[in-house]
């Protein structure tokens, strides 16, 4: 089964309002993850899955926001684009 994805401008409306700037780079990857759970990490079947990350970097201030399945993360732009 194929989760849908979510309305992509809600999560870059969110994105706005939690980075403060609506300058910004969309950066999206596939990530495999270990379980059913993927980024929440709890209990689920134990078989890789991939989720998409979406990663909004803040171009003038270098900051960065990863969002996946719900979650919201910090990301360095200038680092790797992973989850983990």
């Amino acid at each position: 089964m194929i989760a849908a994805m979510p309305d992509i401008q809600q999560v870059m409306t969110e994105a706005q309002e939690k980075l403060g700037s609506d300058r910004m780079m969309l950066h999206a990857w596939p990530e495999v993850f270990s379980s059913t759970a993927g980024p929440r990490m709890g209990i689920a079947g134990q078989v890789l899955t991939t989720f998409q990350v979406m990663a909004f970097e803040d171009v003038y201030e270098g900051k960065g926001l990863m969002w996946c399945a719900g979650l919201w993360k910090d990301w360095d732009p200038n680092s790797e684009k992973s989850w983990q």
